[in-house]
């Protein structure tokens, strides 16, 4: 199994947050359990909402409106376990819900890394964020805009994309235009896209994710192309799952 926190040069990084859609979730999950293997200390949040992980063991933290005892709480579920869960409350449809941005930069000194969720895409593979979005604390070293490689090509329809108003005001794309590799890339590197609330002297790296045929290959590759030329210095492609292949590009 290829090791992602490697390829992402995570040994180099204490905050990583997963924007964009297409696996975010699984990406955070397969981290944790690699780091928690090599006996490091893990912290998973949120700035938005998120499902309670599953396949793993892990501590679950709720830390109601404030964090200013975090410190003691979570130190004493280290022994017990090497990844915590921390969340503000659980929703009515058993979501965590997540921390602000200040509260989760106060996490930053509690663990070895602290891995971050920060927007929804309502699973789907690809998105664009909204005004409001992402959430990304001031403090975060490390953005992995997330693609699910089955959107591209496909009609903009919310089939398999999320905030299709917004793209289409990043793109000009109208509803039922095919998406393609060029689209994507605009979105990911517009100021307005994926660059958006980046924290000064934070790598920036994508990855393009459910690459599990060669024809999902061909296209990630082409993907990866475009972002190359406009300059990205690094792109991944592959699975996030437990047992899938990452390549950098």
């Amino acid at each position: 199994m290829t090791n992602i926190s490697k390829d992402f040069d995570f040994l180099d990084t204490d905050m990583a947050v997963m924007v964009g859609g297409g696996g975010k979730t699984t990406l955070i999950n397969r981290l944790a359990c690699e780091y928690s293997l090599i006996g490091k200390t893990v912290i998973i949040t949120t700035t938005t909402k998120i499902f309670p992980p599953r396949g793993f063991d892990y501590e679950l933290l709720l830390l109601a409106d404030d964090v200013e005892d975090s410190q003691g709480r979570i130190s004493d579920l280290w022994p017990k376990n090497r990844i915590v869960v921390v969340g503000s409350d659980l929703n009515q449809d058993g979501k965590i819900v997540g921390l602000n941005s200040q509260q989760v930069n106060n996490l930053k000194c509690l663990a070895d890394i602290v891995l971050v969720e920060g927007d929804g895409a309502q699973g789907r593979p690809f998105k664009a964020p909204r005004p409001w979005e992402p959430v990304i604390p001031e403090l975060a070293s490390l953005i992995i805009p997330v693609v699910g490689v089955e959107c591209i090509g496909s009609p903009l329809t919310d089939e398999k994309f999320h905030s299709v108003e917004q793209i289409g005001i990043l793109t000009g794309l109208k509803v039922g235009d095919s998406v393609r590799e060029k689209d994507i890339a605009k979105i990911l590197l517009d100021p307005l896209g994926y660059k958006k609330n980046v924290p000064s002297g934070a790598s920036w790296v994508p990855f393009i994710n459910k690459v599990e045929s060669s024809q999902d290959r061909k296209r990630a590759l082409l993907l990866s192309c475009v972002l190359k030329t406009a300059g990205v210095e690094k792109v991944l492609i592959g699975s996030a799952g437990m047992l899938g292949e990452i390549s950098v590009v």
